[in-house]
């Protein structure tokens, strides 16, 4: 478990959580690092016909076929091209699902308390608010948007993507 509890000022427990930094389009957002199993440098990608867009293909790691998905094209952000030796996959796996997601760089994993954590925000502009977990707040006052990951790769849509694969390949 990446979960700590710590004691605050005054007696008051604080709730800290790891969290896996990375970085789109010159932006930091973070995951739980509970659900990450590893992170592997840019591999080769089987592409696969007739599937949503942000589906990037398939990669075979150490035997095991694991759907990948580019994470600006998910979150609607301009794609470009990959950058050898920075982009890479995150592998984490999800309720019943491992999933790779492209992106453009690792920066580091840090101890987040809940007191860093803004959750309740007012955010009207996005459509893909929900993926949205908290904003954390840095000591240089920089800002992490914590994605909730299971939102983003929303499971229901893996499940067809799982099941497209398999046609494709019978």
């Amino acid at each position: 478990m990446n979960n700590t509890i710590e004691c605050g000022p005054e007696g008051v427990d604080i709730v800290s959580t790891k969290h896996l930094l990375f970085s789109l389009a010159e932006e930091n957002y973070g995951i739980a690092l509970s659900v990450v199993k590893e992170v592997i440098a840019l591999t080769q990608i089987t592409r696969i016909p007739d599937v949503p867009k942000y589906f990037y293909g398939l990669i075979n790691l150490r035997g095991t076929i694991i759907s990948v998905i580019d994470m600006r094209i998910k979150l609607n952000i301009p794609r470009v091209d990959y950058e050898n030796g920075k982009t890479c996959i995150i592998i984490a796996e999800i309720e019943e699902f491992t999933i790779g997601f492209i992106v453009d760089d690792i920066s580091s994993v840090i101890n987040l308390s809940d007191r860093q954590v803004e959750k309740n925000l007012q955010v009207d502009v996005s459509s893909n608010k929900e993926y949205v977990a908290g904003v954390a707040r840095q000591e240089d006052q920089s800002l992490i948007l914590l994605l909730d990951i299971s939102k983003v790769l929303n499971i229901e849509e893996l499940k067809l993507i799982r099941k497209s694969v398999k046609t494709e390949n019978q």
